[in-house]
């Protein structure tokens, strides 16, 4: 079942489902072979409840140490299995999606292999889930490569996913952090730019490295005046960012489940007067959440069609399209340009 076959509401940013506890989960699928393709396990609340399940030194421990070690907000980790001869990631996307769990939202895969990652990113993209794709290949760091993996989604403009480079990212597992840090923030209102995460180590850069980095929208985790920040919360679609991704996500979604919830909660919706009750209970009243939760600006702008003017085709179908909204996503700064004169 999706909410789209009963409420047709499409939000974009300028340019283009889980259930409400879901926006939080984070599916980490790994090739651990102590369970068979395709199960997910969980969700676990701790790392003290993935020791029940896997040992430490496992690639599901390491990766859970790292995504409950940065503070009490992050409550929500699911682990998926792959079998590492026989599936693909397309294939084990798809089948857990289908057959297992598709109530999460945050992806993260084990493998670090250009191939792989591809793979992953064309799902994510696919089926609206937000994807960060770890890598360690040094010519991402190059401005003159253009075939390592960022420029290569770059080129695709995946905006559900987000790539980090991390030199020692074939053995850690900084989007575990990443994620466990900004997953408990509420969608849409946290840059993910700027944030330290605990336990993970910083890299250096040159300036030409870190121009690379900006250009292929490959972020990174550095040190900067003494804090450790990750930079700069892009995904691999220009203009596009993690924290926008997730509150268009969120705010479609909640709508989608408002009107389902007027539908449900009254004898019937009329059509006489059905407008302006859509308007009211579905429209506004989540656009004000959104202003509320810093998502967008407030004097957004909503067009509601009356009755009379619906086509009598779409009114004997039961059907009332044509409303619309236009809002101001609120963003955030990454860089700034000051300048000024002192005098004597």
């Amino acid at each position: 079942m999706a909410l789209s076959d009963y409420a047709d509401i499409q939000v974009s940013f300028e340019a283009q489902t889980v259930s409400r506890a879901g926006f939080g989960t984070l599916l980490f699928i790994t090739e651990d072979t102590t369970e068979s393709s395709g199960v997910v396990n969980g969700p676990y609340a701790s790392l003290s409840e993935v020791e029940n399940d896997y040992a430490t030194g496992t690639e599901p421990y390491a990766f859970a140490q790292e995504a409950f070690a940065q503070g009490e907000g992050f409550s929500s980790l699911k682990i998926g299995h792959k079998d590492a001869t026989n599936d693909t990631w397309t294939d084990i996307i798809a089948s857990i999606i289908n057959e297992s769990d598709a109530d999460w939202y945050a992806l993260a895969v084990e493998t670090r292999t250009a191939a792989d990652i591809e793979l992953v990113a064309a799902e994510a993209q696919a089926r609206g889930k937000l994807y960060i794709a770890v890598t360690a290949d040094a010519a991402v760091l190059d401005d003159q490569d253009d075939t390592d993996i960022a420029s290569t989604l770059l080129s695709n403009s995946y905006s559900r996913t987000a790539v980090l480079y991390k030199s020692d990212g074939d053995s850690t597992y900084p989007e575990g952090a990443w994620f466990g840090r900004m997953l408990p923030e509420d969608p849409g209102a946290a840059n993910w730019a700027y944030k330290s995460l605990s336990g993970v180590a910083t890299d250096s850069f040159t300036s030409a490295e870190r121009g690379a980095l900006r250009d292929k929208r490959a972020n990174y985790y550095e040190n900067v005046a003494g804090n450790p920040i990750t930079y700069g919360g892009y995904t691999s679609e220009a203009g596009k960012f993690l924290d926008i991704i997730r509150g268009v996500d969120w705010l479609q979604t909640r709508m989608q489940e408002d009107y389902i919830a007027v539908q449900t909660g009254q004898d019937r919706l009329p059509y006489v007067g059905g407008g302006e009750i859509i308007e009211s209970e579905v429209v506004r009243r989540r656009l004000d959440i959104a202003v509320d939760q810093g998502v967008i600006a407030e004097g957004y702008e909503v067009d509601v069609p009356g009755y009379r003017d619906q086509d009598p085709t779409d009114r004997s179908a039961r059907s009332y399209p044509g409303i619309t909204f236009n809002a101001t996503y609120v963003g955030a700064i990454n860089t700034v340009g000051i300048s000024g004169v002192v005098s004597p």
